[in-house]
């Protein structure tokens, strides 16, 4: 029923409309960007001749959030919150999808194992009656080559080549409105914030929340040469409002503030970004800022880093429990993010401030008692 991958840059007919499949809420479609404008550049497929069927929990529309209203062709989304809905939803939607015709691609994240695959052709095929889906595979690489990353393992999964144009600023593929930038502008000069940073101290996850005490070095650091913004989601304001406490009047709170279009303007006017793994590192890799990002070891080296920028390092430290996949450590705080150091992220800053390209995903020596074997 389900194809293996294929060259698409070789299958490509003038005319042909696609369906694209994804998995996937904001900080897990952020990285579909360079895949899409690959179709659409390097292509020459019409953005009208793409049309996007989404799954998450919340029914949450990703596509919107970054390319605006009407951008593409219909976006469909389905929710998995439980299976019920998502047969609710597959029922719903079977009629709309418009498959005569069609090439559906199958968006599958990295290092998906054959089980994963076999189980969501299941729950792919049956209840929304795909057919033909292409692109089955994992699009598996050697861990920490950029090509297997997020951002670009789809286009090699597919055939198509990375353009070096890609690992720098989408704004203008984004097509940011004046009105956006303006908001941002704004912004900035009500508080006299000429050259600032971008720290993201918080996330969704509790496990990926680097220690507030060390955002806060990593913050007086930062405010010997310019201001720090604080970014995240209406929810991390409470957050950073308390670790901004005793930073000084050069500290501004923008969570919340800010649509994910105007987030991406914001982190593109910055001299840096330094956060823990999550949507708003994403947004400054597409964005082009210099990133340096707090990872966990939960997943392998390479997967989720912010490639998209030309200028980043990420870091975390190597443990024995590395690639445990869980969404919740029973260490309390992870070794593998706690133990890295507030020396580690200042070196890191040191390094992106040197001239030329910088893209180094760091694994930092094992220490204690749960180093690595």
């Amino acid at each position: 029923m389900l194809a293996e991958p294929f060259d698409l840059k070789r299958a490509h007919k003038p005319g042909d409309r696609y369906l694209l499949v994804r998995s996937c809420h904001l900080g897990d479609f952020l990285v579909v960007a360079p895949f899409l404008r690959a179709l659409t550049e390097g292509l020459g497929v019409p953005e009208k001749d793409i049309d996007l069927l989404i799954l998450n929990r919340q029914r949450f529309d990703p596509v919107a959030a970054l390319f605006g209203q009407g951008r593409f062709g219909q976006v469909h989304v389905a929710s998995t919150a439980s299976l019920p809905e998502y047969l609710a939803d597959a029922a719903r939607l079977r009629g709309r999808l418009g498959l005569s015709g069609r090439r559906i691609l199958y968006l599958p994240f990295w290092r998906n194992s054959p089980w994963e695959l076999r189980l969501k052709r299941w729950l792919l095929a049956l209840p929304l009656g795909l057919r033909a889906v292409q692109g089955m595979g994992d699009g598996d690489s050697p861990a920490g080559d950029p090509a297997a990353n997020q951002y670009f393992c789809l286009q090699k999964l597919y055939g198509l080549p990375v353009d070096e144009s890609q690992r720098g600023d989408q704004r203008p593929y984004l097509q940011l409105s004046p009105g956006e930038k303006r908001k941002v502008a704004r912004f900035l000069a009500e508080r006299k914030a000429g050259r600032f940073s971008v720290l993201y101290p918080h996330s969704k996850l509790a496990m990926k929340v680097w220690p507030a005490e060390r955002f806060k070095a990593v913050a007086r650091h930062l405010l010997r040469r310019g201001s720090v913004v604080l970014a995240g989601a209406g929810e991390d304001a409470s957050y950073n409002l308390r670790l901004a406490q005793g930073l000084g009047p050069r500290v501004h709170n923008a969570a919340g503030l800010f649509s994910v279009r105007e987030s991406i303007e914001l982190m593109g006017r910055a001299r840096l970004f330094v956060g823990n793994d999550g949507a708003p590192m994403h947004m400054a890799a597409l964005a082009g800022a210099p990133v340096v990002a707090l990872f966990t070891y939960k997943e392998p080296v390479g997967a989720w880093e912010p490639w998209g920028t030309p200028r980043m390092v990420s870091l975390r430290r190597d443990v024995a429990c590395r690639e445990c996949y869980k969404a919740a450590c029973p260490y309390g705080e992870p070794p593998c993010l706690g133990g890295v150091k507030v020396e580690d992220v200042l070196e890191a800053i040191t390094s992106l401030g040197r001239r030329g390209p910088c893209s180094q995903a760091r694994v930092l020596p094992a220490q204690g008692v749960r180093a690595a074997e």
